[in-house]
Order: structure tokens, then C-alpha cells, then sequence
């Protein structure tokens, strides 16, 4: 099995901060998500929520603490995993 690792991105004032742990469960969108190129933003992150459902902690918790978010953000958001 592939080892999962946490992801962290600080805020920019078009990006949230991502803040997803792998031990904890914790998995954490917040601030404003309008980068000017989406696909660039979120794939990584949905290529890790892929990993991480295949050997999911008892617990997830998600917290979408997004103020405002573009089209295009909420197309990855609402993107199905595998």
C-alpha cells in the first residue's frame, strides 16, 4: 500500500488553505477559492482523496470553511471520486 501523506497549503488571496491529515481524519478547505487555474489546485487533491478513501481513518471529518468560491472551484468540489 502507498504511503499517504498530509497535505498543507497555506491561504494565498486565491487559494484556500489545505490542511488535510491523514492520521487525524481531519480534512480541512478554508478562505477563498478562486485560482485562476483550478485543475492546478485541486487535482492533487483529488488524486489524494482517492488514495485516502481506499484505507479510510474510522473518522473523517470535512470542513468546507470556503467564504467564496468560483465556478470552477465548485465543479472540483463536486467532482465524484473513483
Amino acid at each position: 500500500m502507498k504511503e499517504i501523506k498530509n497535505i498543507f497549503q497555506d491561504s494565498t488571496e486565491k487559494a484556500p488553505q489545505v490542511d488535510f491529515n491523514y492520521l487525524t481524519g481531519e480534512l480541512i478547505l478554508a478562505g477563498k477559492s478562486i485560482p485562476e487555474n483550478a485543475t492546478e489546485l485541486y487535482e492533487p487533491i483529488y488524486s489524494w482523496i482517492n488514495d485516502y478513501i481506499k484505507n479510510a481513518r474510522p473518522t473523517t471529518n470535512l470542513r468546507l470553511n470556503l467564504e467564496y468560491f468560483n465556478t470552477a472551484s465548485s465543479i472540483w468540489l463536486a467532482k465524484n471520486c473513483e
